[in-house]
């Protein structure tokens, strides 16, 4: 056994023999091991170097392409240019764009009319750029919960799994279209579930407190009003 452990030992503190090659790149001579591996390298360390920041690069690149291509894909054209002058009031887009990522979503209310979605699309711009992922349920969103109902109840499951994990959910006007029994509690599971799991949710809205829980069953409007206001910056417009 020692004998085994000295030869180890004799091996790794052998120098080790080098060979100089030509690198393929810019022609300089560079050293390497005398290996097998070492034999089949092509270009020196400096050469390496450069390839594989390129290389970083390319795939910076090719992802920021990428985002771009599927956000068009997520925010309807009206809404992917802003230009503050043109806004109501400009602060307000200030105020919303202040908001950083994390479980406190935010509550954008006022008049319709003043400028709360195009706010509410500009951050989330922001946040797509940043990685994020989004999902938005608008004045659609209704319909198409009940197109999946009337498939499946599994399809639903997989449609409310998606929004409950994607890392911020637009709720934009949800609440201006007659809501079915189902559907409400499919927007107290979503806002409950994502609480819970510290995922922020946005929401825009012409309505008051008030007036925003007297759209849902009193044994949900409450809790769900109770919720955004714990969870949720509200910002007045």
């Amino acid at each position: 056994m020692n004998g085994l452990v000295n030869n180890a030992l004799e091996t790794l503190t052998k120098p080790q023999k080098t060979l100089a090659k030509e690198c393929a790149e810019c022609s300089n001579l560079f050293d390497v091991a005398d290996d097998v591996f070492a034999r089949y390298m092509r270009i020196c360390p400096s050469c390496q170097s450069k390839a594989d920041e390129k290389q970083r690069s390319a795939d910076i690149q090719r992802r920021s392409q990428e985002r771009a291509a599927k956000w068009l894909t997520i925010c309807p054209p009206e809404f992917r240019k802003l230009d503050p002058a043109r806004l109501p009031n400009p602060k307000k887009l200030v105020e919303v764009m202040a908001w950083c990522f994390g479980p406190r979503g935010l509550i954008l209310h006022g008049d319709t009319g003043r400028g709360k979605t195009r706010c509410a699309w500009a951050l989330l711009a922001r946040e797509h750029e940043a990685g994020r992922n989004i999902a938005i349920m608008d004045s659609m969103a209704g319909l198409e919960y009940a197109s999946l109902y009337n498939q499946s109840a599994y399809e639903v499951k997989k449609w409310t799994a998606r929004l409950i994990k994607t890392d911020i959910l637009l709720f934009d006007d949800v609440f201006k279209s007659k809501l079915s029994d189902s559907f409400e509690n499919e927007l107290f599971t979503l806002l409950d579930q994502r609480i819970a799991w510290h995922r922020p949710c946005i929401l825009t809205t012409n309505d008051v407190g008030e007036t925003l829980a007297s759209r849902m069953t009193p044994d949900r409007g409450n809790p769900f009003l109770r919720r955004l206001r714990e969870h949720c910056q509200s910002i007045q417009f």
